[in-house]
């Protein structure tokens, strides 16, 4: 007898892989340079001596893996929502499809 996987399950690894892929590629390009460019600056206006007052940046605050985690499971609970939203609308089209036509009274 053959088995075969069945479609969510491959739809939803298929999601999770791209999330991992696409959070982690814009992680890596992009919020950690930020955020290491900045933590430089602050380190050197530190070894001047400057008084200055610190901005909280948005890219220091993400750029930490359990953030990244964060964004690869929401990306992934939304793609596995609108899975199960396509098939309940779907389902609900036809629960309203009248398979036998049956006159008044």
């Amino acid at each position: 007898m053959k088995r075969t996987l069945p479609f969510e399950f491959v739809y939803q690894v298929g999601a999770l892989l791209v999330a991992i892929l696409v959070v982690h590629s814009i992680f890596a390009a992009y919020i950690r340079p930020e955020a290491e460019a900045i933590l430089e600056i602050r380190e050197e206006r530190l070894a001047s001596g400057e008084v200055f007052t610190e901005e909280r940046s948005l890219y220091i605050v993400l750029k930490d893996y359990e953030q990244e985690s964060c964004f690869i499971l929401m990306l992934w609970a939304f793609s596995i929502m609108g899975y199960k939203f396509r098939n309940a609308l779907r389902e609900r089209g036809t629960l309203q499809t009248e398979f036998v036509n049956v006159g008044d009274g």
